[in-house]
């Protein structure tokens, strides 16, 4: 059976999906404006960042957990939120601009082993790497050749 709804709600925009530490199903709901997390058996658990105001995602574009945090790219707020698996607020990172730190859609992203953080900003055409909510440095610049991007969403 298709899964089509979630606690009463349509799927509107998928935009990305990944697993919880205790096998979750984690997606982002670009139309709805949340990420949805389920069980295994495609049971609604919590939705994330419907609230109003800062904790609130306008425009979700990617999703990366570890064993404690959930991270969402906000292509709406050009920021990244970092949310308890309890979908708490823990963090906010960036805010529109073109500087170290700041995002222009940023999009798909992912932890490393040791828990830093890479996130792809699309429209600046580079990865942006951070260390427990700090900026770190960041790689690649706008073109075609080695080491070079154009408007990149996934990592």
């Amino acid at each position: 059976e298709m899964v089509t709804h979630y606690g009463g709600k349509k799927f509107g925009g998928l935009r990305d999906v990944t697993t919880g530490p205790n096998n979750e199903v984690i997606m982002v709901d670009s139309v709805n404006s949340c990420v949805v997390v389920l069980d295994c058996k495609f049971n609604l658990l919590k939705l994330i960042g419907q609230e109003s105001g800062n904790s609130g995602l306008v425009n979700p574009g990617g999703v990366a957990v570890t064993d404690s945090i959930i991270a969402v790219s906000d292509v709406g707020s050009d920021q990244v939120k970092k949310y308890s698996l309890d979908g708490e607020l823990l963090s906010i990172i960036g805010s529109g601009g073109s500087k170290n730190g700041q995002f222009n859609s940023p999009r798909g992203l992912v932890f490393s082993a040791n828990k830093m953080m890479y996130v792809v900003d699309r429209y600046n055409h580079k990865v942006q790497v951070f260390k427990d909510d700090t900026f770190a440095f960041s790689f690649g610049s706008r073109g075609s050749g080695p080491g070079q991007f154009q408007c990149s969403v996934r990592i």
